[in-house]
């Protein structure tokens, strides 16, 4: 067996080392045991910045977590618990792909979706119920005023939507007034993506993953509605086999915003740096599927081709 050196970042030592003298630990493995049981401990805490004792084996440990500023922002998320509590649902994305797909069925289901959805061709007549968008990365062209045209686009072709936001843009949609009159909701997504050790589903009155793409968020938000059974449609994720990112509709106000891909669609990064994306957003939908499995719901993938596998495939109008 080979041994491999892991370097420990100073701020980590520096807590295990807090750690050692707090339980008297006489060994790194020891330390680490502590570590492993507190931090579940922790877990159970509210942010809400009261302090609490825990216990971890006979040793008491005073933990305090900052309160979440968007804590009573999030609290009202609770209405959205089991609300469509064993339905099936349809997350509609924007592969290009759903070109080749008739959408005029979904006109009776229940429909998420996301980014520039509002000009999918049949979208007046599907009439989502609900629009959500991941949290948005700045760079030097998509800006703070890059984000105020698109949410104001938005604003003005969304029907009656409940939207969904990233809490980074809470802000920015009160400082600048957007979306009157609509319903908008946020969620907080600012943690790694790893599987809950008890198997629930995320809970989004609290702190989330980030993710890696929408209809990640997707299925957070749906698998919390409470649904059953859950369709990816325009799932393509297939950029890195064609070479090229092309939507199913013309973008108009962030056309040419996106710094990964050039005017023509074309990617602007290695090689490399596709890859580990995509490793990074396969291993996101892998979690989604476990705790799907764990919790007795249905994900089937509806989209005509893409590179997704990690879900049965089932054709759209089979459905119907």
């Amino acid at each position: 067996m080979q041994n491999v050196n892991i370097p420990v970042p100073d701020d980590v030592n520096r807590i295990l080392n807090d750690l050692t003298r707090h339980f008297q630990t006489s060994s790194d493995a020891e330390t680490i045991h502590h570590a492993l049981r507190l931090s579940q401990l922790v877990a159970s805490c509210s942010s809400d910045g009261v302090a609490r004792m825990v216990n971890s084996e006979n040793k008491i440990v005073s933990v305090r977590l900052s309160a979440n500023p968007y804590a009573s922002i999030l609290s009202e998320n609770a209405r959205f618990r089991d609300v469509h509590a064993g339905q099936r649902g349809f997350i509609l994305c924007n592969g290009e792909s759903i070109k080749q797909q008739d959408l005029t069925p979904l006109r009776n289901e229940t429909v998420m979706t996301v980014s520039n959805g509002y000009f999918h061709t049949d979208y007046e007549i599907i009439r989502p119920r609900y629009h959500c968008l991941p949290q948005i990365t700045y760079t030097s062209i998509w800006t703070r005023e890059t984000t105020v045209s698109w949410f104001r686009e938005m604003h003005a072709q969304l029907l009656s939507e409940v939207i969904f936001l990233s809490t980074s843009e809470c802000a920015l949609v009160q400082e600048e007034k957007l979306f009157p009159g609509r319903d908008v909701r946020y969620v907080d997504m600012r943690l790694g993506m790893a599987m809950p050790t008890d198997g629930a589903i995320f809970d989004i009155t609290r702190t989330i993953p980030s993710i890696q793409s929408s209809p990640i968020l997707c299925l957070m938000l749906m698998m919390y509605m409470g649904f059953k059974e859950i369709y990816l449609i325009g799932t393509d994720h297939d950029q890195i086999q064609k070479g090229v990112y092309k939507y199913p509709f013309e973008p108009r106000a962030v056309k040419d915003a996106d710094h990964s891909v050039d005017a023509a669609g074309r990617p602007t990064e290695s090689m490399f740096d596709q890859m580990t994306s995509m490793i990074s957003l396969w291993a996101q939908y892998r979690v989604m599927k476990s705790l799907a499995h764990r919790n007795g719901i249905k994900i089937y993938n509806s989209s005509n081709g893409g590179m997704l596998d990690e879900f049965e495939r089932i054709s759209l109008e089979s459905l119907f």
